[in-house]
């Protein structure tokens, strides 16, 4: 069920809980309207702030609702005839397996003139269906091509994306020379096509041919990595601020410690190539390593990011928290027991502030990150801190947080906190502190191959609080093209100035 209030922006929090409650929790409160959807769990609620409508996707089930919770239309959307080992269209004597299959909506999002929905059907084929009326379907490929897989054919698996609008200098997709696009994370399946990256970017609008509406092509750039089985990421969300795109995952280490990680990672939204694709860990101290859910939002005029984190491995889902990243290293007092406890830990996020730069690799020397704030052919790998960025837990409560918003007024932040019981939590963040404070000087470290292809050398930068001057403290945790610094100290010679 639905709870329907004077906040859109705490309606869209509420029902993103994983397992709301059967029934509502005051169902003789006269300033509630409640309806009831089928299709759980339900997994998105979309608001169309030009109409004030709401966009519901759940389980075989697509709903749009008016501002007081009014069904508009409805679709369904599944079960069909569907196999995660075919590739559609879905013929029942060229694939044995196919069986009636429930669709779970993995992407809804808006774009000028119509909704974007993926579902796990059909390899993860996408549709576009009008803002007015969902059930007038406005494009669906009847024969799709395996460019045009976007969303993950598991329900385990989780999908994300972003919509973004980029100029573009070869081609003209809309107007005034600019090109609408889609950035899809999107976590690995061993059933089905394997060799779709973890990030891709895909076409919004089908142009000459072959060029095809939700393609991936080379082109509009993907994340290169070298095993996608390794690289397997578990997307949690996907935010675009200002010139850049984020994208908040957990991923295990298969090489080193085999242990599971939460990363931040930021992308230059003009960045074709994925030059500027950078990464580092997040953590809350306590052992809270697993992102739950997250949201982008405002703590004292610094954007921030609200991170609900578990302690855990795979899926073994224990206490977890909000996080929004700063790098303030004080010892959490009175912390709970990790296996326990929920923590929540509420920081402003460095991936969200448009200032800070948490790797870049630059070469030559003489450049300043000024120069290339977006990297360039110099830096044609992903790059990746093994340093995560940590601070103590805020809050801790004894429930599993599935969810979370947050609201700002009159100079006060409020962070609202949804768990596994359908529970809502409020939490003054009046106490977090902002991270423009400690070392805001960058620290540079000059990393001169000794041998090999880079000549001049490679500069890296590392922005942040507390990472001290010497390169003994940070160069640890700094890897170009997947390896480490530190790692050949026959063909690295390392410096600090």
């Amino acid at each position: 069920m639905l709870a329907s209030s004077i906040s859109f922006s705490l309606l869209l929090f509420l029902l993103l809980l994983l397992l709301p409650p059967a029934h509502p929790a005051h169902p003789a409160d006269a300033s509630m309207q409640w309806v009831k959807l089928e299709g759980s769990p339900l997994s998105h609620l979309l608001l169309d702030p030009r109409a004030g409508q709401l966009f519901v996707g759940g389980v075989d089930h697509l709903y749009q609702l008016t501002s007081d919770l009014k069904v508009m239309s409805h679709v369904k959307t599944g079960p069909l005839l569907d196999s995660p080992d075919c590739l559609p269209p879905i013929v029942a004597q060229d694939c044995p397996s196919a069986t009636p299959t429930h669709n779970h909506n993995k992407l809804l999002l808006l774009e000028p003139g119509s909704l974007i929905v993926c579902g796990s059907l059909f390899q993860g084929i996408c549709e576009k269906r009008s803002l007015s009326n969902i059930s007038q379907l406005i494009y669906r490929t009847s024969n799709p091509v395996d460019t045009q897989y976007v969303a993950a054919n598991d329900p385990r698996i989780s999908t994300v994306a972003v919509v973004i609008t980029t100029r573009s200098k070869q081609e003209v997709g809309m107007a005034g020379g600019e090109l609408r696009l889609l950035l899809v994370g999107r976590g690995y399946t061993s059933r089905g096509p394997g060799d779709i990256p973890p990030i891709t970017t895909r076409r919004l609008h089908p142009v000459a041919p072959p060029r095809k509406a939700f393609s991936q092509e080379e082109e509009l750039g993907k994340l290169v990595v070298g095993s996608y089985s390794e690289y397997n990421n578990h997307f949690v969300k996907a935010v675009a601020h200002g010139d850049h795109v984020y994208f908040l995952f957990s991923r295990r280490d298969m090489r080193h410690t085999k242990e599971y990680r939460t990363y931040a990672s930021r992308l230059c939204a003009s960045d074709r190539s994925f030059y500027s694709y950078v990464e580092v860990p997040l953590l809350c101290r306590g052992g809270y390593n697993l992102a739950q859910g997250a949201w982008l939002g405002d703590l004292s005029g610094t954007p921030a990011l609200f991170v609900v984190m578990a302690a855990g491995q795979a899926s073994t889902w224990w206490p977890g928290i909000i996080c929004s990243s700063c790098t303030d290293h004080q010892t959490a007092a009175g912390q709970s027991d990790p296996n326990t406890a929920l923590c929540v830990c509420v920081c402003v996020c460095v991936c969200a502030h448009p200032h800070v730069n948490i790797m870049l690799c630059l070469s030559p020397l003489k450049e300043s990150l000024s120069d290339y704030p977006c990297g360039g052919e110099h830096t044609p790998n992903p790059i990746a801190s093994a340093v995560p960025l940590g601070v103590p837990p805020t809050v801790t409560l004894n429930t599993q947080l599935t969810s979370v918003t947050a609201a700002t007024e009159a100079g006060h932040t409020i962070a609202f906190l949804g768990d596994r019981d359908g529970r809502l939590h409020k939490v003054n963040t009046h106490r977090v502190k902002s991270c423009c404070h400690g070392n805001v000087s960058p620290v540079c470290l000059q990393v001169h191959p000794v041998t090999g292809p880079v000549e001049g050398g490679i500069l890296v930068t590392i922005t942040g609080s507390n990472l001290g001057t010497r390169y003994q403290d940070v160069v640890g945790g700094v890897k170009v093209a997947d390896v480490p610094c530190v790692a050949q100290p026959e063909g690295y010679q390392i410096s600090t100035r």
